[in-house]
């Protein structure tokens, strides 16, 4: 498994028909001082499998401050399913 896209955007969402939709996407994030927050965003990842590796796989997310210290962790668990047959 692979991530073949990673991303941080306002919004993000799937569409009925499976077309991932992206919505102002950032390239770098700012603030007037620290700590600080953000109103929000979307994490957007992207995972590219061959069809071996269809199933449930777990999946996690660590966030670290420039010292090394863990700021956010996020486990959760994805379900690969096969692509459409061309």
């Amino acid at each position: 498994v692979e991530i073949d896209l990673a991303l941080l955007a306002d919004a993000a969402t799937i569409d009925g028909s499976g077309k991932l939709n992206i919505l102002g996407i950032f390239d770098r994030l700012t603030a007037a001082s620290f700590p600080t927050r953000h109103p929000h965003l979307s994490l957007v990842l992207r995972f590219s499998a061959g069809i071996q590796q269809v199933g449930r796989h777990d999946v996690g997310i660590l966030l670290k401050a420039p010292d090394g210290n863990e700021v956010v962790r996020i486990d959760g668990e994805i379900n690969l399913a096969p692509g459409p047959s061309d």
